[in-house]
């Protein structure tokens, strides 16, 4: 980017290492005029909100990526903001009030995100989880404080951080395998 001056970017937030959302937010660090359109696969209202926060003009869903783009990219270059149709839709037709209940509350989560609550529920620290997932322990972290927003938890060891010595945590630990053993979210 420090050496190039694109007229568009486009990310995918499942980028590995550094995700879509954490590169967009550099990008436009350095160049905040900078056109970017984000590609994803997950209908998830936080990732969107979090895209529009930072500050990226277009979000495209891969499932019509192939006539989107297009679009995007014409509707991005010119100044303004595009949302695949799909995407629009889905947000308008959410709820505006926050989720209350246990399943609700776990609909919210991405695929990765479920990855690693199960893996904190199996009693594997992050830095396993890392090594199992072949993602930085620095990326583990980030999914597991989205993961303790989405749930409403607080407190520095609400999705427990464990400590293999000490056995702290153990109590959100068990109230985590309960949830995702009794939900139909969670399978």
């Amino acid at each position: 980017m420090r050496t190039k001056n694109p007229d568009v970017v486009i990310l995918d937030i499942d980028m590995p290492g550094l995700n879509g959302l954490q590169a967009a937010e550099e990008a436009l660090l350095l160049k905040p005029e900078l056109p970017i359109v984000l590609l994803t696969m997950h209908k998830v209202k936080d990732a969107f909100m979090k895209a529009l926060e930072i500050g990226v003009m277009g979000y495209v869903l891969k499932e019509n990526a192939v006539v989107d783009i297009i679009h995007a990219i014409q509707s991005v270059s010119a100044g303004n903001a595009y949302i695949s149709p799909e995407m629009s839709t889905f947000l308008l037709r959410q709820k505006h009030k926050a989720p209350t209940g246990a399943e609700e509350m776990l609909a919210t989560l991405t695929p990765s995100e479920f990855r690693i609550i199960h893996l904190v529920a199996a009693y594997k620290t992050s830095k396993e989880i890392a090594e199992e997932l072949s993602i930085s322990e620095k990326t583990v972290s980030n999914h597991r404080m989205n993961i303790t927003r989405k749930l409403s938890l607080s407190g520095k060891n609400s999705l427990p951080l464990r400590d293999r010595g000490n056995g702290r945590g153990q109590n959100n630990l068990l109230s985590l395998r309960w949830l995702c053993n009794n939900s139909r979210v969670c399978l």
